[in-house]
């Protein structure tokens, strides 16, 4: 997938679910690879501790097993959850090329709590603690809003929480959905900001297609997410005097780790206002982010790294 940004205006069904806050948190542990992800490292899902009711006796889980489905009201895009019978479950997300991948993890639920407790197996070391409930409509009502590995477990189901309409008892994933394994964590420590920020970074082109603007932080985007990770420190950066241009970075907090800085410049091409982006990587590794990129050309405008740095293709 290019890391160059692209400067269509249209949202597509991922940029809409992410805004609307439903998975961001979500999506960044998971560190979700793209369509061609055929080669990823595989990370097999450890097995939970065993909880007063195991999976195989649970009733509830007799419930959940098979294919749940939520569908955004303005995009119609799908957001699929399988939960098979081996402490197995498949997240069908959609990918900017209009397929579908299945992201496999493992589950383990506590269905004597109140929500009833489910602990979603990101990978070998890793975990993220929600809840859910079954309504009496025989819906799924998930937890999603900020969840991400190492969170506490929220206490109750919040107005937001994600309802699902079961669609097949069957847990068979659907015909032409590439299934991906978790990457390893020094590989999402390496990807996740590159994601990131890309995504903050379309979240602001629609934004100013909509409002003439970038937005100045995560609550003008519509985003609940958070802007510092075990790994990372993000920063939204817009100029009090320059308001057709705005900045995100991603400094890292290992000296291991390259830093990323993505730019958004609005230009005019052929007499229409476009926003041309990209994204910089420190050529080596670095504790600072790559100072502001320029823009050069108006006519036909690209994005120039400063020194020490280079552009993600």
């Amino acid at each position: 997938m290019s890391h160059s940004l692209n400067t269509s205006h249209q949202r597509d069904p991922l940029l809409t679910i992410i805004t609307n806050s439903l998975l961001l948190a979500l999506l960044t542990n998971l560190a979700i690879l793209p369509a061609t992800a055929r080669d990823a490292i595989a990370s097999q899902p450890a097995t939970l501790a065993q909880t007063t009711e195991t999976n195989q006796t649970s009733p509830i889980v007799d419930q959940l097993i098979g294919i749940w489905q939520y569908q955004d009201p303005d995009t119609e895009a799908l957001l699929r959850l399988v939960f098979a019978d081996n402490q197995q479950m498949y997240t069908i997300l959609p990918t900017e090329e209009g397929s579908y991948v299945a992201v496999e993890m493992g589950y383990q639920i506590n269905p004597t709590n109140n929500p009833m407790q489910i602990d979603l197996q990101i990978n070998s070391e890793e975990k993220a603690l929600t809840v859910f409930e079954l309504t009496p409509e025989g819906k799924l009502r998930l937890e999603l809003d900020g969840i991400a590995a190492g969170n506490t477990r929220p206490e109750t189901l919040s107005e937001n929480a994600t309802l699902f309409e079961k669609v097949s008892n069957d847990p068979t994933l659907p015909e032409n959905v590439e299934t991906v394994q978790l990457e390893s964590p020094e590989e999402q420590a390496r990807r996740v900001p590159i994601q990131y920020i890309s995504l903050l970074a379309k979240a602001q082109q629609a934004y100013f297609l909509e409002k003439g603007t970038f937005a100045a932080n995560l609550t003008e985007l519509g985003i609940a997410a958070n802007l510092e990770t075990q790994s990372y420190r993000y920063e939204i950066i817009k100029p009090e005097t320059e308001l057709e241009s705005v900045t995100i970075t991603a400094r890292s907090k290992d000296r291991e780790l390259p830093s990323y800085t993505a730019a958004l410049f609005v230009t005019e091409v052929d007499g229409n206002k476009t926003t041309v982006g990209g994204i910089c990587a420190t050529n080596e590794p670095s504790t600072s982010p790559p100072a502001t990129p320029t823009v050069l050309s108006n006519d036909s405008p690209e994005i120039q790294c400063p020194v020490g740095s280079s552009l993600l293709e």
